[in-house]
């Protein structure tokens, strides 16, 4: 299961809406980053600069985020080496995936 976050100030592009053509509306579009404890320790300057999250996983115990400035970022317990860090060590703070930053 897969759940997206968009800040409010972001349009849905075209091709954002056709990916998330099972969603009704712009509101279940975007959801609140407080909703999801994975995000409970992110530092709050950090979390205003993000544009877009995609919690992931079993338990929503997995995250990537794009921030304004185009770069990404992943935390959670990478169980299966899935946070694009080239590892399976657990974060519980956001570290840079830098082959998909400013892509």
């Amino acid at each position: 299961l897969i759940h997206f976050y968009k800040s409010k100030n972001e349009p849905l592009a075209d091709t954002e809406s056709a990916a998330g053509s099972y969603l009704m509306s712009n509101r279940e579009w975007r959801m609140e980053l407080s909703n999801w404890t994975i995000f409970s320790l992110i530092d709050r300057d950090f979390a205003s600069q993000i544009r877009l999250a995609c919690v992931f996983g079993n338990l929503g115990n997995e995250a990537l985020i794009v921030t304004r400035d185009d770069e990404v970022f992943a935390l959670g317990s990478n169980g299966a080496g899935c946070l694009g860090q080239g590892d399976m060590h657990s974060s519980l703070h956001p570290k840079q995936v830098e082959a998909l930053s400013c892509k």
